[in-house]
């Protein structure tokens, strides 16, 4: 069942079906990535699943337990530099999900397999366990898009042990 509720998410984030993507998270669901963390409305993931024309594609599956599973993947954007439809080199990450109720209740995305599996492991998740290297965040608030406001929390960098 994880396993069919996340490529359900994929397939729908993949294939721009807003409805089948709003069906797919719990509302709201929790997310992480390089702009910031918090929970956002379904209908705001649907808008950042349009805004940022982000592409998600499964290379591995490493299932945590009965609710949770990290997914490595090759990211890939729309190219601002290109004319046409071209998308961007690939880019790998990994995303942890947990399901809740047949739905995505978190997406929380991390550099690389190794990041994602221990934030997956840490008994105590919070939001401490972001991508490493943010240097800069974005002019608007990546979780309701107000311009000029700041993501709600900043992370820290993740330190090996």
């Amino acid at each position: 069942m994880l396993e069919e509720v996340v490529s359900r998410w994929h397939a729908a984030v993949n294939q721009r079906d807003l409805p089948a993507a709003r069906a797919a998270v719990t509302d709201p669901v929790d997310v992480t990535g390089p702009r910031g963390t918090g929970p956002i409305s379904a209908d705001a993931f649907t808008q950042w699943i349009v805004d940022s024309g982000i592409a998600l594609h499964p290379v591995s599956w490493h299932p945590v337990d009965a609710d949770t599973i990290v997914v490595e993947q090759d990211a890939t954007w729309p190219d601002p530099t290109a004319a046409d439809a071209a998308r961007t080199a690939p880019t790998r990450v990994a995303t942890l999900f947990r399901v809740r109720d047949r739905a995505v209740a978190v997406v929380h995305r991390y550099e690389d397999l190794h990041a994602a599996l221990r934030a997956a492991a840490d008994p105590t998740p919070d939001r401490h366990h972001l991508l490493s290297g943010i240097t800069s965040w974005p002019a608007s608030d990546p979780v309701d898009g107000s311009p000029g406001r700041p993501p709600r929390t900043r992370p820290t960098a993740v330190t090996s042990t």
